[in-house]
């Protein structure tokens, strides 16, 4: 199963990592399906706790949010999760299974997204982001999805515009540190800069 995630998602999920290099943070990935790939339009957050090894989102996240979607007449639902491993690599752990297969039991195609933006802070260098979505798959265990980023342009408006609705829960609780996100707003700009770049370009 293929996966596609816009610029804006991975832009929050980039933003919310790279304020917390010390300490796991975790969200919502919601989007929808199409033609058999699982897109990814937007990342949400809320109230967690967390430290270097372990995070865990708070229990009615996922039914605000999904409480939220419904009252905003989006037509995009929760398609899974993800959340950080700050500078111990890219995968699935114990516990991070047992949490995927509940996100699967709901939505039999939830995908796990796996970030770890140390090389990122490091270097400010956008290709030095690292992430892999993963699934659960019967007897094959965890498996890495093919994910490629989102370019087309009337997407990337909507999925752009379907984030300004607001849909961020409760983000205060990061305000409570100091962080630096400089950076990660840059990339974000920078993603966005290449994508418009890329369709006027093959418009013409």
């Amino acid at each position: 199963m293929r996966v596609r995630i816009f610029p804006v998602a991975l832009g929050k999920i980039i933003y919310h990592a790279s304020s917390s290099p010390n300490v796991e943070v975790a969200g919502l990935l919601l989007g929808k399906e199409l033609r058999g790939a699982v897109e990814v339009w937007d990342a949400v957050t809320g109230p967690q706790e967390g430290h270097a090894g372990y995070v865990k989102l708070n229990e009615e996240v996922m039914a605000t949010v999904a409480e939220k979607l419904i009252a905003l007449g989006l037509d995009i639902y929760i398609v899974g999760w993800y959340h950080s491993h700050p500078g111990y690599g890219l995968f699935l752990s114990a516990i991070d299974v047992r949490t995927q297969l509940a996100y699967q039991a709901l939505y039999s195609k939830s995908i796990a997204l796996v970030i770890d933006p140390l090389r990122f802070l490091e270097s400010g260098d956008i290709s030095n982001i690292a992430f892999k979505v993963f699934r659960i798959d019967g007897e094959a265990g965890v498996v890495e999805g093919p994910t490629s980023i989102g370019m087309d342009r009337r997407k990337v408006l909507e999925s752009t515009l379907a984030a300004l609705k607001g849909l961020n829960i409760d983000n205060s609780f990061l305000l409570e540190r100091p962080l630096v996100f400089g950076r990660a707003k840059q990339a974000l700009a920078d993603v966005s800069k290449k994508i418009f770049r890329r369709e006027v370009v093959r418009k013409k």
